[in-house]
């Protein structure tokens, strides 16, 4: 063969691009492979996010808290997305729970909520309020004056009384002149409408925790060093900061409670998120479930009633005749059957005996209301503005003496029972192509 120099050419050129073609295929072939690559991957990225957006709204609406399920994610949105960019394939795709709720990510999720959502709740303005009530009773004497009268022999006649034993108005009515009283009759009808009042109460008592045992010189005691417990020596231990009262707010009109036909703080019926009424309230300020939760928000709820009643009482102006009259009927059934022997019975005493008869009657009518849902006004004496509260209302003030760690742990366990298996994050993971693609992600509330 005569080689010439356009034969030469030819070969050369055919060497070179023959290798060039390869070459260019080949980076054709990687070009494609990389661009099925990197759909899959934007495949799992976008199932991803979507699976986020795909939160359950009634949590977020009565909780402000984003979290899903992840017992109910499929591949279906994963597959959506492939086939749009024309790929079908049998890939494997693992989708898995990166975390569950903790008591960081409910805090967070809590004082984001309630920085548009707070109920207005002055928490400490109230725990004040309390605080001098106590100081009140204290500087009243009222524990004095009823323990002088409780540890005598009056007490005697005072039970018999209130168990229907002393029939004594008639021979009050004959030594009225003796006694000097005048009126006696009505005084009389005064003091029996108080006791017939009490007894009726004693017959059918408040549903409260413990006793209710009016005759026993304990009794007011331990209602007041109940509160004071509470609202004096507790109030070393809370936390007085916004996130506190932002717990407290979210833990008080937030969950379920005793009262019949009661909803979230949007409006959400608790029957929608589960079935019958729960006492989840009450377990979060207890620690105790069901029935003895509710016996004991009920005490605490009536023994400041009862305080609140009975500083009430004992400073209207408006009652005073009626409490003096019916202190001097008790005064004189005393001298009778005792025989003068309670002249060292201090006459204060038996206005704070009946004083406390009828707060003890009052606020029982008013823990009835409150428990029916109802509303009742507290702190009427001191002047400033009156307080109408609920349920709810009366009980957040005892919530705001309860640690963090303890509101959100026992918020977390109602709100697991509520979203079982919610997670905050998600992690997914494609196997294709010889190729594993991962993407994890989470709500921005948490991270």
């Amino acid at each position: 063969m005569r080689k010439t120099k356009k034969g030469t050419t030819c070969l050369f050129l055919a060497i070179i691009l023959s290798a060039l073609i390869f070459v260019e295929i080949t980076y054709v072939g990687l070009v494609l492979n990389l661009d099925r690559r990197l759909t899959y991957d934007r495949a799992v990225r976008l199932s991803l996010e979507t699976y986020l957006a795909d939160y359950d709204r009634q949590l977020f609406s009565v909780y402000g808290l984003y979290a899903f399920d992840v017992e109910g994610i499929d591949d279906q949105v994963y597959r959506a997305v492939l086939e749009s960019n024309g790929i079908s394939d049998d890939s494997i795709l693992v989708v898995s729970g990166m975390d569950t709720f903790d008591e960081d990510d409910l805090q967070r999720a809590i004082n984001i909520y309630c920085t548009y959502r707070s109920s207005g709740m002055l928490f400490s303005f109230f725990g004040d309020q309390i605080v001098q009530l106590l100081e009140k009773i204290d500087e009243l004497g009222l524990l004095q004056s009823l323990s002088d009268f409780m540890s005598s022999d009056a007490a005697s006649v005072f039970k018999d009384i209130l168990e229907g034993a002393s029939e004594v108005s008639d021979t009050i009515g004959s030594l009225a002149e003796l006694a000097g009283l005048e009126d006696i009759s009505e005084k009389i009808s005064d003091f029996n409408s108080i006791f017939d009042a009490l007894r009726e109460t004693i017959d059918s008592p408040p549903d409260i925790d413990g006793g209710f045992e009016i005759t026993d010189d304990g009794f007011l005691d331990s209602c007041v060093e109940g509160v004071s417990g509470v609202f004096e020596d507790g109030a070393d231990d809370a936390l007085w900061i916004v996130s506190h009262s932002y717990l407290c707010s979210y833990a008080s009109f937030n969950f379920d409670s005793r009262i019949e036909g009661d909803s979230s703080l949007n409006g959400t019926a608790f029957t929608d998120i589960h079935s019958g009424n729960r006492s989840d309230l009450e377990y979060i300020l207890t620690g105790l479930e069901g029935t003895a939760g509710e016996l004991i928000c009920s005490g605490l709820i009536y023994r400041l009633l009862l305080l609140d009643t009975l500083v009430e009482v004992y400073l209207n102006p408006d009652s005073k005749a009626f409490i003096d009259g019916a202190a001097e009927v008790m005064k004189l059934i005393v001298d009778i059957l005792c025989l003068g022997a309670s002249a060292d019975i201090p006459k204060e005493a038996y206005k704070v005996l009946i004083v406390f008869s009828i707060a003890i009657r009052l606020s029982a009518v008013k823990l009835v209301s409150v428990l029916n849902g109802g509303e009742v006004k507290m702190l009427t004496w001191t002047g400033a503005e009156i307080l109408e509260l609920g349920y709810r209302d009366i009980l957040s003030a005892y919530l705001f003496y309860v640690p963090d760690d303890l509101l959100l742990s026992r918020m977390l366990e109602v709100l697991s029972e509520d979203y079982p298996g919610y997670v905050t994050g998600i992690t997914l993971e494609s196997e294709a192509l010889g190729h594993t693609f991962t993407h994890e992600g989470s709500y921005e509330l948490y991270e």
